[in-house]
């Protein structure tokens, strides 16, 4: 359905950094056309330092932008929930149980055609000469209990995820022997 959403738990240790990133491989010449990236700050995407975002690239090559302006630090663990929505139409940020929405534009398939769409956590890949570890790239911190879904979570599932804390996303119905 092309709805998907990220999320985790992240403790940033410096300004900037991808959390996750998905890049297509082959479509522009030397890299690809869909993207997915969660980040902290990193520049060229017009947020501020320390500032979570999420980018989309479609099919089409239309990008995409949500920050939340609110800064990650002050050394706390902080929860994450990204993605897209194509029932309603939007592009969504939760940030610690806050959501930021606004309407989808970058509204193409991602990944579509066979694509090779290398995914890494804690770190980017650049087309066009850059490698692994260019322009701050690397997530300098702790990225902990993350998850993909192939649809849009509620805003009660997040909700969930988030109230659930240290408790984590997993319940012990039993007690340990």
């Amino acid at each position: 359905t092309g709805s998907f959403t990220i999320e985790c738990w992240i403790n940033p240790g410096k300004s900037t950094g991808y959390v996750w990133e998905q890049y297509a491989s082959g479509s522009l010449g030397s890299g690809g056309k869909d993207d997915i990236e969660l980040l902290i700050g990193t520049s060229g995407s017009g947020n501020a330092t320390n500032t979570p975002t999420l980018e989309l690239r479609d099919s089409n090559g239309s990008l995409q932008y949500l920050h939340d302006q609110n800064q990650l630090s002050d050394g706390q663990f902080h929860h994450l929930a990204a993605g897209r929505d194509m029932g309603s139409q939007t592009m969504f940020l939760y940030v610690d149980g806050v959501a930021y929405t606004q309407a989808l534009t970058a509204t193409g398939s991602l990944f579509h055609d066979g694509q090779t769409a290398s995914l890494m956590i804690g770190n980017a890949y650049f087309c066009c000469g850059q490698s692994i570890g260019s322009s701050n790239s690397a997530f300098s911190g702790i990225i902990d209990e993350i998850g993909y879904y192939n649809r849009a979570l509620t805003s009660n599932e997040v909700a969930a995820i988030y109230s659930a804390g240290a408790g984590g996303k997993c319940r012990i119905t039993n007690a340990p022997l």
